[in-house]
């Protein structure tokens, strides 16, 4: 997978966790049960961290000054392994 084709999953990936985001706020809203609000409320959470993880990978794929060249490289085979273990998208 070229770094390209890896930004502009990260980047679909980034829009599916801020819609899950905004979905789960708005069941939230309209359940009165506390117990699944906060269940529901800390699943929300967990995807707007999602998106702000990825955000800095893509920053971290972009910005070639932050780190060295190999570091660069071992960071993308790192990332590129560990999303297919988790199957976003092969």
């Amino acid at each position: 997978m070229a770094e390209k084709e890896l930004v502009t999953m990260l980047r679909e990936q980034i829009e599916l966790e801020e819609k899950n985001v905004n979905l789960i706020n708005k069941t939230v809203a309209r359940t009165r049960n506390a117990v699944i609000r906060q269940f529901l409320h800390g699943i929300a959470l967990d995807s707007a961290k999602h998106s702000d993880i990825i955000k800095a990978v893509i920053d971290l794929l972009s910005v070639a000054t932050a780190i060295s060249e190999p570091e660069r490289n071992t960071c993308y085979v790192e990332l590129k392994g560990s999303l297919r273990k988790l199957s976003i998208r092969q």
